[in-house]
């Protein structure tokens, strides 16, 4: 289950309401033939957590240990793996899933950033290697500690359980 604290508009300050996902109609533009969709859970959870998660204060605590690639480059891009980084966290995906998981789900590539038309999604050994460098320099729990922090003082709280069974509960702080 996940929860969010203090994510609520005025009219429904003071009560809890609890939002099943999974039934909420979001339009999302056509692609291909499809006319008819919604947003999953997966992909509303992700949207809310693209806009709170201090993103720009997770790349400053990576970058300065983040190797460079050919002609000063990047070898991937920061953000890209800094959001792989937390999706494995959040879903409880291990580093080869999370391959798969970027070439089976539109949603985890949009979150992440990937785009296929310009390369190909990070493989096993780019994030095995990204985890490494996090563990090296005692990063990820920083990492996870400055996004709980940040959360927390959003009033969000996320609790431990499957997305397939997530839904939003709106509670005052």
């Amino acid at each position: 289950m996940i929860v969010y604290r203090g994510l609520m508009n005025r009219s429904e300050q003071g009560r809890h309401k609890k939002v099943n996902v999974s039934r909420q109609q979001t339009p999302t533009p056509p692609s291909g033939f499809e006319k008819y969709g919604r947003k999953s859970r997966k992909e509303l959870f992700l949207d809310a957590m693209n806009e709170v998660v201090p993103w720009g204060e997770l790349e400053a605590l990576v970058e300065p240990y983040y190797p460079k690639g050919i002609h000063g480059g990047r070898s991937s891009a920061l953000p890209i793996m800094l959001r792989i980084f937390f999706v494995q966290q959040w879903f409880k995906v291990s580093d080869l899933g999370i391959e798969e998981a970027l070439y089976d789900s539109a949603a985890l590539r949009r979150f992440a950033g990937v785009d296929l038309a310009r390369a190909p999604a990070p493989d096993v050994i780019t994030v095995n290697r990204f985890r490494q460098l996090l563990e090296a320099h005692e990063l990820g729990d920083k990492m996870i500690d400055t996004v709980a922090r940040h959360l927390d003082e959003k009033g969000i709280r996320i609790t431990a359980g499957t997305i397939a069974d997530a839904s939003i509960v709106f509670a005052p702080s």
